[in-house]
């Protein structure tokens, strides 16, 4: 199929455009709703990324460390997410299993990476996108287009290799939310479709700013990649409601992975690989590029939903107890696969796997999560 291509300049005052795109699969909330971001497609309605407008929606996306997530000889697992507690989610992230409470009333952490020895987290308290480093909460700020009481998340983080600190996400604006980065603490509007749109991925190689995401282009949303602020569509069926969540660069080649109405997928420079999976629906929410193979991780609905990960296309299950389980991130080293999530067992429980062996990490209160993963000393 060849890849559906379009690309839209930046506006002239130098302010980026960006559009993101949601699907709507058998087991996916809908088009983005006042109260909350778009929820994932492919997940259940109280997972992460899942129900919008709901009292325990949660927004995740893959942060990992590096352009195509992966590490040679990684010394630790770095992990960020959140837990419940009286009520509330409170953002955190774990090292090697020791969690690491984060600054904030009700917040939640969606991305992690790590740069010059320091720990970056993105995510959201309450209605603010914010950002931790070491621990060190900084609230990030809105366009002067933005009435008061907007709401913004933060979803994922990179770091270039000049210090620089890319942040992705959305704000809440005229009742819709717009896609947008903020590159140190610097906001740059993207372009939308005059509709909702955010941005679920961002990473920096080569000098060039890649995100990805979807744009609500009524009656249906597009998947989508910004390469400095030049928007590319990417292909997926006719009809079909379509997202990116996860991107990597890899010796100069572009991965996203995410889906549409029939099932999980990843794009490699816009060309589409469709998954295998059992079942009703699918959901690629993440990617990492290590020696020349593409993984994939997300999960598969066959009556439960599963987590999984693909390695060029062959899927394994990733083993967890009770009804339903979750993989919302993928990272590699030379000696082992990585994945991190949630599955319910009774109450929803942060886990990662190394070569498919669980290991929870530890939380107070009556749920947690995993959302992003990052390899690193």
């Amino acid at each position: 199929m060849t890849p559906l291509v379009k690309l839209i300049p930046p506006v002239a005052n130098g302010i980026l455009c960006l559009v993101l795109g949601m699907w709507c699969a058998s087991c996916a909330g809908g088009a983005p709703a006042e109260s909350a971001p778009a929820p994932a497609a492919g997940v259940e309605s109280d997972a992460p990324d899942a129900i919008e407008g709901a009292e325990d929606d949660i927004e995740g996306a893959a942060g990992i460390e590096g352009a195509a997530g992966a590490s040679d000889t990684p010394a630790s697992v770095y992990i960020a997410g959140a837990y419940r507690e009286g009520g509330v989610w409170k953002a955190c992230y774990w090292k090697d299993g020791e969690r690491i409470s984060l600054a904030g009333d009700d917040g939640r952490a969606s991305g992690i990476a790590l740069a010059a020895g320091s720990v970056y987290v993105a995510g959201f308290d309450k209605n603010e996108a914010c950002y931790w480093k070491d621990g060190v909460k900084t609230t990030l700020g809105f366009p002067s287009s933005a009435s008061k009481g907007s709401a913004a998340r933060a979803n994922a983080v990179a770091a270039a290799e000049d210090g620089s600190l890319y942040i992705a996400g959305s704000y809440r604006e005229g009742g819709v939310w717009k896609a947008c980065y903020w590159k140190d603490g610097e906001i740059a509007v993207l372009a939308d479709a005059g509709s909702s749109a955010e941005v679920y991925a961002i990473t920096v190689a080569g000098g060039s700013v890649y995100a990805a995401g979807y744009a609500v282009f009524h009656p249906r949303s597009e998947a989508c990649v910004w390469k400095d602020g030049e928007l590319i569509y990417l292909d997926s069926y006719a009809f079909s409601d379509a997202s990116a969540r996860s991107l990597a660069v890899a010796e100069g080649a572009v991965y996203t992975a995410g889906g549409d109405d029939y099932g999980a997928c990843y794009w490699r420079d816009g060309v589409k690989t469709e998954l295998p999976f059992s079942g009703s629906s699918a959901q690629a929410v993440s990617v990492a590029v290590f020696e020349n193979a593409v993984y994939a991780a997300g999960c598969y609905s066959d009556g439960n939903r599963k987590a999984c990960y693909w390695r060029d296309g062959v899927k394994t299950d990733l083993p967890a107890p009770g009804a339903d389980s979750y993989a919302l991130s993928v990272a590699v080293s030379r000696n082992a696969v990585y994945a991190a999530g949630y599955y319910k067992d009774g109450a929803m429980k942060a886990c990662y796997w190394r070569d498919g062996v669980k290991t929870d990490l530890p939380a107070p209160g009556t749920g947690a999560y995993a959302s992003a993963l990052a390899l690193g000393p």
